[in-house]
């Protein structure tokens, strides 16, 4: 007789019940309570204190139950002391800020008394930013975010806060953006004359020429064209022409198909496609390719174009913004850019005069650095020393507002207390008046003479002229070379942009060997 397949009736193993209607398997015994609180907690100790995060545990009042060193760093406590809620950290009421966050309509943040503390960028209830620091502190911005961790076997749950120290992130990007606004911070009647004019035609739709040195904030006088524009609220897209080889700007502009050419392995939309509604901003311009500017003609007069390896028309809408850091017009004349393409784009042409053209720029663009770059790193740099300022009145700045930003922050990291002196400058600029030593010639001598700045703009007598030959002038090239040079002729010699006979000769005659 066959056996039975049904369950019920399958062999069962001892002790084991078959199942019967009404009938409860034995349940097994629940396993004990793995970790209490406390225990969890200590688990957690050693290992926050090998993180760079500020860690605190609360319970669901606020009571603090942990916190690691980091956050004691972060906080400003003491190791001796032991806060026990989360509503007096130093006097910061920690929990009250997280939970105002949580609501929509709270109200503006108040001044605790370890500080002020101001919350901005809070996605969700979880998430803020600390301004920490009273009046006679240094401001410290803390990223705050907060959650909850449940216990297991149904413990409840405890409070997380970690806490991140972002003041030098903070200090970064206020410095990028400094350099960048600089370009807008001017005196000179020039320059104030351009602004003026960039507010009249940016809600125009016409295409703009920026023509200028590089360094004197091109990009910067572009990107508020497109912010005073009508199309703000789009996109802003910039390309330089130069960073780009000419085999692989056409695909990089209009973009291409998956299999258009070798390792196009996926399709590319292109920054014209990218830049659809906003603003296109083509730097250095007078590097585009030849042979691609009819492509980009046709874009301009008709806003169609097709992608590598398509022979689908692309619509696109954009105002083009393009910048050149040499004039366009010879490049023109020379058949090296197309005239057609050249008056499409320089509709409105604007010139951006160079940083030596606005002397009485200098001063108020170096405050405004040493203002941006000492506070955040502590340094308490007042300012200028007279001497440095002449220095930097004198110099011709080839490399326009970028240059001067980086010879100020140089200044401010070498300066060992008080003012900027000449000696806190970089080394090109002390030396810039004994590059012409050998003024007798009738030319400039030494490090970077007979050079032009400017790449065709021209560079000015403060450029190109030689200093004053009188044997004072030579005494304090040659002084201010051994300097630096800390003694070694060879070396000062280099400097100087002469050979070891000729600065012997000199110093013999000066008194100086």
């Amino acid at each position: 007789m066959p056996q039975c397949r049904r369950p019920s009736c399958q062999a069962q193993p001892p002790g084991a019940t078959a199942g019967r209607v009404g009938h409860r398997p034995k349940e097994e015994p629940r396993p004990a309570m793995p970790y209490t609180r406390t225990q969890i907690l200590e688990l957690f100790r050693p290992i926050l204190s090998r993180i760079d995060l500020g860690i605190l545990f609360a319970d669901a009042s606020g009571g603090l139950l942990l916190c690691n060193d980091m956050a004691r760093q972060i906080l400003g406590l003491d190791s001796a002391d032991e806060p026990e809620s989360l509503r007096n950290l130093n006097g910061l009421d920690l929990l009250g800020r997280i939970e105002q966050c949580a609501r929509p309509d709270a109200d503006a943040a108040a001044p605790d008394a370890g500080g002020t503390a101001a919350s901005s960028g809070c996605r969700d209830a979880s998430e803020l930013e600390l301004q920490l620091g009273g009046r006679q502190q240094e401001p410290r911005f803390i990223q705050v975010r907060s959650g909850f961790v449940d216990l297991p076997c149904d413990q409840g749950h405890l409070r997380i806060v970690m806490l991140r120290d972002i003041t030098r992130v903070k200090y970064l990007t206020d410095v990028e953006i400094s350099r960048a606004q600089a370009a807008l911070l001017t005196r000179d009647q020039q320059m104030l004359a351009l602004l003026g004019r960039i507010r009249t035609i940016a809600p125009s739709e016409a295409s703009v020429l920026l023509q200028g040195e590089s360094g004197t904030g091109k990009t910067t006088l572009a990107q508020s064209i497109h912010a005073r524009s009508q199309r703000a609220g789009g996109p802003f897209v910039e390309v330089n022409c130069a960073s780009i080889p000419a085999s692989l700007i056409e695909s990089e502009l209009f973009g291409h198909v998956k299999g258009a050419f070798t390792g196009a392995s996926q399709a590319r939309l292109g920054r014209f496609r990218s830049a659809d509604g906003g603003t296109l901003f083509l730097d250095e311009i007078n590097e585009f390719p030849l042979e691609l500017q009819p492509k980009l003609l046709r874009v301009l007069q008709s806003g169609q174009f097709e992608a590598v390896g398509s022979d689908r028309t692309t619509s696109v809408d954009v105002r083009l913004i393009t910048a050149s850091n040499q004039p366009l017009r010879p490049l023109v004349d020379h058949g090296l850019f197309r005239a057609d393409l050249y008056y499409r784009i320089a509709v409105i042409p604007l010139l951006v005069p160079p940083l030596r053209e606005r002397p009485g720029d200098v001063k108020l663009l170096a405050e405004h650095f040493i203002g941006q770059l000492s506070s955040p790193r502590g340094s308490g740099v007042p300012g200028l020393a007279d001497d440095s300022l002449r220095l930097l009145l004198d110099y011709p700045w080839p490399g326009n507002v970028r240059e001067l930003s980086n010879a100020v922050e140089h200044g401010v990291i070498c300066a060992t207390g008080g003012a900027i002196r000449a000696e806190d400058l970089p080394i090109d600029i002390r030396m810039h008046r004994s590059r012409a030593i050998d003024s007798g010639a009738g030319a400039g001598v030494g490090i970077g003479a007979g050079s032009g700045h400017g790449a065709g703009y021209g560079t000015g007598s403060a450029a190109c002229s030689p200093p004053d030959g009188s044997d004072t002038r030579q005494r304090e090239a040659i002084e201010e070379a051994l300097h630096q040079s800390h003694g070694n002729r060879r070396l000062a010699a280099e400097l100087l942009g002469v050979d070891r006979s000729t600065l012997w000769r000199r110093m013999r005659r000066l008194g100086l060997a």
